[in-house]
Order: C-alpha cells, then sequence, then structure tokens
C-alpha cells in the first residue's frame, strides 16, 4: 500500500503520521497515542471505544453503546510502541494497562475534535 507503513500482522500506518511518532515521541506512551490517527479511520475513532464498553457521561439514564476498535490493531500499536521504545532504551512499563489508559484518553481528545471541528478539518489537520 503507498503511503502505508506494515506495523504488525496485517495492520497498515500512514507513514508520515509513524514518522511524525517516532521522531517526536519521548515515551512509549506517547508513541501509542499518536499512532492511533495513523491506524484508523476518524469515523471509527470519532464512533468507537478503546473496549467496546459504553458510555458513561451525558445525562443520567443515558447509555450509548460503542464498538470496540479492533482488537488486533491496539496490540499492534502497543506492541510497535513497546519495541520502538526498548530499541531507543526508554523505560517499558510492565503492563499494557497504562498505555491503554493513555490511548483512551487520546481517543476522548480526537473525539471532542472531531464533534468541534468535523472529520474533514480533523483529516486535514493529522492526515
Amino acid at each position: 500500500m503507498p503511503g502505508f507503513v506494515l506495523l504488525h500482522n496485517d495492520i497498515y500506518c500512514h507513514k508520515e503520521v509513524l514518522k511524525e511518532a517516532l521522531s517526536k515521541s519521548t515515551n512509549c506512551n506517547h508513541i501509542a497515542r499518536r499512532l492511533l490517527v495513523g491506524v484508523f479511520k476518524p469515523e471509527s475513532l470519532e464512533n468507537c471505544t478503546l473496549t467496546g464498553q459504553e458510555w458513561r457521561a451525558g445525562p443520567a439514564g443515558e447509555k450509548k453503546s460503542a464498538e470496540a476498535l479492533c482488537k488486533s490493531a491496539v496490540t499492534a500499536i502497543i506492541d510497535y510502541a513497546k519495541s520502538a521504545a526498548v530499541q531507543r532504551k526508554w523505560k517499558v512499563p510492565k503492563a499494557d494497562g497504562t498505555i491503554k489508559h493513555s490511548m483512551s484518553c487520546r481517543l476522548g481528545e480526537i473525539k471532542r475534535a472531531i464533534k468541534k471541528d468535523g472529520v474533514a478539518a480533523f483529516k486535514k489537520k493529522y492526515l
């Protein structure tokens, strides 16, 4: 695929997003957060959660169900971020929970940005 780089097991990332993530990140969590934009489509980032759990925010009693992001893609991002951190001799978390938490926070930031500015503005800024 032109413009894409294989991360792991048929999971691809935009080449420019990967290049920027590797050059501007200073730890494992930063890389994982930045790769979300390069691996998933904005529509998926807007409508899915990291785990597929229902959204808790909003008026009482209102529950929105959500699909989970592709588990193999999330795992590929985490594995890639950890291997990049090892190559750079950065501290690598023992458990994936801290990386997943930072990815989940970034996903919330992305959702708010898309809601505020729209998908087209998001694509223009990040892709």
